[in-house]
């Protein structure tokens, strides 16, 4: 988050001072504590970064046991390095909402290549005739085109009419 000792530091701060009856939390305790629970669910490093999103990524591929389906997760890499160029989630739920509201309007909303990172995120929605809106996955490319999107469109089985 912006400025976590203004921002987050200081609400996780109030919070605690509220539910426990003035306790008193020191911004450096906070400051550990967020940065433990960071770690435990994002990964301290790159590489335990990326084996939580590789195995949060294959679960999605279960089919759920509630809804009946499956989500979907791919990824794409550069073959000379491994460089991770792009990839695709959606989670079961967002299956149903694409296969029910899909029939009427798909979009992505992507950053418009005004971002500093690499990878250009694009989350996916779909509206039905009564702007019912609802999303329906998510991806990031390297380069907001037509072709690249109209890639993970087709992997994500949406209607991209600009890349037909």
């Amino acid at each position: 988050m912006f400025g976590w000792r203004e921002g987050v530091g200081s609400d996780c701060t109030k919070y605690c001072t509220s539910q426990f009856d003035g306790l008193q939390l020191g911004t450096q305790l906070v400051s550990r504590v967020m940065k433990k629970g960071r770690d435990e669910r994002w990964g301290a490093d790159d590489n335990e970064s990326m084996l939580h999103f590789f195995g949060e990524g294959l679960k999605l591929l279960e089919v759920d046991s509630e809804l009946g389906v499956a989500g979907k997760f791919r990824t794409t890499h550069a073959e000379s390095n491994g460089v991770l160029l792009s990839w695709v989630e959606r989670m079961p739920i967002e299956v149903l909402n694409a296969r029910f509201y899909g029939k009427d309007a798909v979009w992505a909303d992507t950053t418009h290549n005004a971002t500093k990172y690499t990878l250009k995120a694009a989350p996916v929605s779909v509206a039905d005739w009564a702007a019912r809106t609802a999303p329906a996955g998510f991806y990031q490319v390297r380069e907001e085109e037509i072709i690249s999107c109209g890639t993970m469109h087709a992997i994500l089985e949406l209607d991209s009419p600009a890349y037909q």
